[in-house]
């Protein structure tokens, strides 16, 4: 996703503030017994609902939660007791066993946030420690950033030690498909571009446990313009030769592809699943709205037994002018980014990322130093 994107027509505003309401009404958040201690909020405030999750190739049974529906500030409510462990006590290599993330032995799963400008060169570094530190501070556990050809390694190598100096990981992004690629590339750039960009940046990373991933881009997909066998097959070539040529100079970290979701067609969702059954490849990548169930592409991770995250999660909060849809948006998105982790959780995501935190200035679907989101981050990534 990029902050331009072109969801800034009247209609998807429309359509995303109604999903705000479809959230609390029906699909409100935390696991009842231990809400009820948790929450500073007498039973009577309490409103129960029966939150029924999709069936994907598991036993994906329904539960109750609860949510105070008004009265309670953000500081109040998201203290969220569920199953979600300290994370980052210390520094180590995360490494994927069966459909799950261990480190040091124990289960790991993560929250975070995309700042994909944050090691590109129209963003000054003068900010790039405020923004860790504040990050951190605010139970960021995990950063993704794009790091494509045209990046300054010694900046690159500058964040890695920020991310060591505050106790986060890295997702590194390699490639960014939107804006300057078509399905061409795969058939074409490989050996020009893909693989001297790998060749130049992951041994310099290959011994640094700040890195949890490499991706091999940003939302790599075959258009509709080129939306073909001939395209899916080059793009499942190429993931297999720039994954097999980033285990071999790196075999420490996960690498997983970037992909956005299974797309809308047989040839799409087979490319998909090909891509995900790659050896050197370690984990499923989705990116997907706030409140919805990429319920295929769970059923492809489960059948591959590959764990699965969230790389970009999404609700539109602002206007293309920068303006709040309504007063009460983002206390009403942050209240659904605390349903949607904790729904993730239940369904067995390893990970979960914000679209995106911006220093000034914003998307329609940004996240300011001051959006109550933060509170949420902080209080899932403290249990």
């Amino acid at each position: 996703m990029r902050v331009e994107g072109n969801i800034h027509h009247k209609a998807t505003q429309i359509a995303m503030y109604l999903t705000f309401a479809s959230l609390f009404v029906a699909m409100l958040t935390l696991p009842t017994a231990d809400a009820q201690k948790k929450l500073p909020i007498a039973d009577s405030e309490m409103q129960r609902y029966q939150l029924h999750l999709p069936v994907v190739q598991q036993d994906y049974s329904s539960y109750k939660v609860l949510l105070p529906l008004v009265g309670s500030s953000i500081q109040e409510v998201y203290s969220l007791p569920a199953g979600m462990p300290s994370m980052q006590a210390s520094l180590g290599f995360v490494r994927r066993v069966g459909e799950g993330l261990e480190l040091d032995g124990q289960p790991y799963t993560f929250v975070g946030t995309n700042v994909s400008y944050l090691a590109g060169p129209f963003f000054p570094e003068t900010h790039m420690e405020e923004i860790v530190s504040f990050l951190a501070k605010h139970g960021v556990q995990v950063i993704r950033v794009w790091t494509e050809p045209w990046c300054d390694l010694e900046r690159v190598a500058r964040l890695v030690d920020l991310a060591g100096k505050y106790n986060v990981r890295l997702i590194l992004t390699l490639q960014d498909f939107f804006g300057h690629k078509d399905g061409w590339w795969f058939k074409g750039k490989v050996e020009s571009v893909d693989l001297p960009h790998i060749r130049n940046i992951v041994p310099l990373f290959a011994n640094r446990p700040e890195i949890l991933m490499w991706e091999l881009m940003n939302e790599p997909t075959c258009p509709a313009e080129d939306a073909n066998k001939s395209c899916w097959d080059a793009f499942v070539r190429w993931a297999a030769v720039t994954s097999s040529e980033i285990k071999r100079l790196d075999p420490h970290h996960l690498v997983a592809v970037g992909t956005q979701h299974a797309g809308f067609d047989r040839e799409a969702e087979e490319a998909f699943r090909r891509v995900h059954a790659l050896e050197t490849i370690d984990i499923v990548s989705v990116h997907w709205d706030i409140g919805g169930t990429p319920k295929k592409e769970l059923e492809i991770a489960h059948e591959l037994r590959k764990p699965v995250y969230l790389g970009e999660t999404y609700m539109v909060a602002y206007d293309k002018e920068c303006h709040l849809l309504s007063s009460d948006v983002l206390d009403l998105r942050a209240r659904a980014v605390a349903v949607d982790i904790e729904r993730s959780r239940q369904l067995g995501i390893d990970g979960y990322l914000l679209w995106q935190y911006v220093h000034d200035g914003c998307g329609v679907t940004d996240y300011l130093p001051t959006d109550p989101v933060w509170q949420v981050i902080r209080a899932v990534s403290s249990q």
